[in-house]
């Protein structure tokens, strides 16, 4: 159970998403949180290692690669912020939950996206 502070974390967060999304007609992908103008998700997989240098940029090489392929900028940015935690949350069991590189990230996208595709 939250607390709180916890909550009010939150709801702030969810308040600068959808203000963002709203101001900019944009997919906004910020911290597990993805909305567009009209729509919010959260990403309730992912852990706290996913917080390295070179992290976020995994994330939007992630959401462009997706776009790239063709996908609509909110799907673009929910499928790539759930491959994106799911390989953050795969790097645990092989580096431990703090420490990996963001090219260790990268390598484990491949496989998550094509488990996505099936």
């Amino acid at each position: 159970m939250l607390d709180a502070f916890a909550l009010g974390v939150l709801a702030e967060r969810r308040s600068l998403i959808d203000a963002l999304a709203d101001r900019y007609s944009a997919a906004i992908s910020l911290q597990g949180w993805i909305a567009d103008s009209t729509r919010l998700w959260r990403i309730t997989t992912g852990y706290g290692g996913l917080g390295t240098s070179g992290s976020g940029d995994v994330l939007a090489g992630a959401i462009a690669g997706l776009l790239a392929r063709g996908a609509e900028p909110v799907q673009a940015a929910c499928w790539g912020t759930h491959l994106h935690a799911v390989s953050g949350d795969r790097l645990i069991s092989e580096v431990g939950p703090l420490g990996y590189l963001a090219r260790e990230l990268a390598d484990c996208l491949p496989r998550a996206l094509a488990e996505l595709e099936r």
